[in-house]
């Protein structure tokens, strides 16, 4: 397992990418695992209950890929109340995701929670 010297990177490639858990178990977000010899800057994360009724919304950075290993939550059972977004990362408190982690979300309900993460894919 590689950590690159994000100092010397030779490539940083910024996306936008989302995540939207269709049911109650934990959820590995895949758009947000990092490709071999890079790291995944989250700048920010937003979720929003896109329904009329609160929902709870779990997110945690994993110590292995997959979702396997320890989780290590950044919001647990945090509930939203309806038609409202909650911002769980901003820029000034960036998360970092090595090729060895994992981010998982589990919502309480059903399509309810619609997460946004803005990356930067450093390597």
């Amino acid at each position: 397992m590689a950590n690159p010297n994000i100092v010397n990177a030779t490539s940083i490639y910024v996306s936008t990418t989302y995540l939207i858990p269709t049911g109650t178990t934990a959820t590995t977000w895949t758009g947000l695992t990092p490709s071999a010899n890079s790291v995944t800057k989250m700048d920010s994360l937003t979720a929003t209950n896109v329904t009329n009724t609160a929902a709870t919304i779990t997110v945690s950075i994993n110590s292995a890929t997959g979702g396997g290993g320890t989780a290590y939550r950044i919001a647990f059972q945090l509930p939203i109340p309806g038609n409202t977004s909650l911002m769980l990362v901003d820029k000034g408190n960036p998360l970092y995701i090595g090729e060895g982690q994992s981010v998982v979300a589990t919502s309480g309900t059903n399509n309810a929670i619609e997460l946004v993460a803005s990356i930067q894919v450093l390597s």
